[in-house]
């Protein structure tokens, strides 16, 4: 979910950018900027975008999981 005050599209993504063994981190790019957030069941993680060269990107980093954890 990415949350901004413009209409937001997912320009790509979400991808896996790092695996660890009590965190993720996951990447996006959107249209526009604005808070991503992750939903994992009833748990959510947030980060706001940051723009390069135009282009509005976030890192939302998943912590606070236990080995063999299965979220969706």
């Amino acid at each position: 979910m990415i949350e901004s005050e413009q209409q937001v599209q997912l320009v790509l993504g979400p991808m896996l950018r790092y695996i660890g063994e009590t965190d993720a981190t996951v990447w996006v790019e959107a249209s526009v900027p604005g808070v991503v957030t992750v939903v994992a069941g009833e748990r959510r993680w947030r980060a706001p975008t940051f723009a390069v060269k135009g282009h509005h990107y976030a890192l939302v980093v998943v912590d606070g999981l236990q080995p063999g954890d299965e979220l969706e």
